[in-house]
C-alpha cells in the first residue's frame, strides 16, 4: 500500500526534480529561495510521526490540493509539473476509496439458470453478477476470480429453475453514487440489484439469517381428487382447499425431513428442520386457470426440501396416499416423497431478527430489511409470477402422476 500513497509518489517525483528545481531557485530572489530551501529542509527532518500524519487524506476536500503537503511548494512544483498535482490530487482520492462491507439484495428470474451458486463452465445467477460487479468497478478482478477475497456470502443457494423475489448476498466492495443502476446496466432484465446496506464488518449473511421464506405457485388442479378429469377447467373448492391446508399444518415443528432431500441419514442432526408456518393462500385465476400461492417459513431448508413438501401434499390431496405416510416420513424407514416441479418455488425472502436487533437500533448500522425496497421487490415478484404462469400455460410442467 505504501506505493500507492500519494505522499510515497510525491516523494519519489520530488527527488527525480529536485536538481531541476534548484536550477529554478537560482533564479530568483534570496528570500524567495530561502523559503525554500527551509520547505526542502523540513521535509528531510519529517519523522515517522509526521508521516502518518500527512497520510490522513481528506475525503472531503474539493479544491484538489492533497492534504498534509505544504501549498506553496506544491504551486512552485506545479510550475515544473503542471500535470503532477493534477495526478497526485487524483491519486488522493483514489486512496481514500475503501471498500465496505454491505448486504447486496437481488431479485431474479431463475427460469434458464443452473441454480444461484456459482460453479465452473455452469451458467449460475451469482456468475452473472459477479461479472456486473466487476465491470462497474465495484470489485477488482481478482476478487471476480477469487470470491473469498472479497468475503462474498449467499443467504440461500436456490436450485435450478427457482427464483427469488429477493436473495442477500454480503460482500466487500467499492461504493459511489448510482452504484445500483450500474449494475444493472451490466445485467440482463431477468436478474436485478433492488439495494444494498452497509452492514458491521463481520457480518455474514448465511449465518446472521434467522428464517427464510418461500412462496410456491401451483395450479389447483394439482390438488384435485384423482377422480377429476379436468386440468384447466378446474375450480378448488372451500372443503378441497381447507383439507390441503390441513395436511400442510402437520409439517409446523420440528422433524426430521430426512426422506425430503437426498443423502441424508436418518440420525443426521442436520435433517433436523424447524418450520415456523405453512399456509394455503386463496384462489385466483390467470389466463384461464386457478392458481394458489403456498407460503412457508422456516430456519432453513435442504435440498429439494420445500418442493417434496408440496409434493406429498398433492398426492395425498388427490388420494394417491393417506395422511399417515406424512408421519411415517418422519420416522427411520426409507420413504420414496415425490417432487413437484421447480417451476413454481420461489424465495419470498431472508430474515435479519436476531442482527437486526442487535445492531440495527444501536445508531452507527442500518437494519438489513427489505422493507426500504418492498416497491421493487413487489413489482418483481409479479414478473415471476407471470412466467411460471405463462410456462405453466404452455407447457403444462405438472406431469401426470400430480393430475
Amino acid at each position: 500500500r505504501d506505493f500507492m500513497c500519494p505522499i510515497f509518489v510525491f516523494s519519489c517525483l520530488f527527488r527525480l526534480f529536485r536538481r531541476c528545481i534548484l536550477f529554478r531557485l537560482s533564479a530568483l530572489t534570496d528570500k524567495t529561495a530561502d523559503k525554500t530551501l527551509e520547505t526542502v529542509k523540513y521535509s528531510k527532518m519529517e519523522d515517522t510521526q509526521t508521516i502518518a500524519k500527512k497520510r490522513k487524506l481528506d475525503d472531503e476536500a474539493t479544491d484538489g490540493s492533497i492534504p498534509g503537503v505544504q501549498t506553496g511548494l506544491l504551486q512552485e512544483f506545479a510550475q515544473i509539473l503542471p500535470d503532477a498535482t493534477t495526478s497526485l490530487s487524483h491519486l488522493a482520492r483514489v486512496e481514500t476509496a475503501r471498500k465496505k462491507k454491505v448486504a447486496l439484495f437481488v431479485s431474479y428470474i431463475g427460469r434458464g439458470y443452473n441454480g444461484m451458486q456459482r460453479n465452473p463452465g455452469v451458467n449460475s445467477i451469482e456468475e452473472d453478477l459477479i461479472v456486473a460487479l466487476w465491470k462497474t468497478g465495484a470489485i477488482t478482478e481478482e476478487c471476480r476470480d477469487k470470491m473469498d477475497k472479497m468475503h462474498f456470502q449467499r443467504c440461500a443457494r436456490t436450485d435450478k429453475g427457482v427464483s427469488a423475489a429477493v436473495n442477500v448476498v454480503s460482500l466487500k466492495m467499492l461504493l459511489r453514487e448510482n452504484i445500483i443502476e450500474d449494475i444493472n446496466s451490466h445485467l440482463l432484465p431477468q436478474i436485478r440489484a433492488v439495494g444494498l446496506v452497509r452492514t458491521t464488518k463481520k457480518f455474514d449473511c448465511k449465518l446472521a439469517c434467522s428464517a427464510r421464506s418461500y412462496e410456491y405457485l401451483s395450479p389447483t388442479f394439482a390438488f384435485a381428487p384423482c377422480f377429476e378429469k379436468t386440468r384447466r377447467d378446474f375450480r378448488i373448492n372451500d372443503e378441497i382447499l381447507a383439507r390441503v391446508q390441513t395436511l400442510f399444518n402437520k409439517y409446523k415443528g420440528t422433524h426430521r425431513f430426512h426422506n425430503f432431500t437426498s443423502r441424508i441419514r436418518p440420525s443426521d442432526p442436520s435433517a433436523q428442520r424447524y418450520i415456523m408456518d405453512f399456509n394455503c393462500g386463496q384462489p385466483f385465476e390467470r389466463q384461464g386457470m386457478e392458481f394458489v400461492v403456498l407460503r412457508v417459513k422456516g430456519q432453513s431448508f435442504m435440498l429439494h426440501q420445500i418442493r417434496k413438501m408440496v409434493g406429498l401434499v398433492m398426492v395425498v390431496a388427490q388420494g394417491h396416499a393417506n395422511e399417515d405416510i406424512i408421519h411415517r416420513a418422519w420416522g427411520g424407514d426409507k420413504v420414496d416423497v415425490p417432487k413437484a416441479p421447480a417451476l413454481g418455488l420461489l424465495l419470498d425472502r431472508p430474515f435479519f431478527d436476531a442482527y437486526n436487533k442487535k445492531f440495527g437500533t444501536d445508531g452507527s448500522h442500518d437494519c438489513v430489511d427489505v422493507s426500504a425496497f418492498e416497491d421493487d421487490v413487489e413489482k418483481f415478484k409479479q414478473k415471476i409470477y407471470d412466467t411460471i404462469i405463462e410456462t405453466e400455460v404452455k407447457e403444462n410442467s405438472y406431469p401426470l402422476l400430480f393430475s
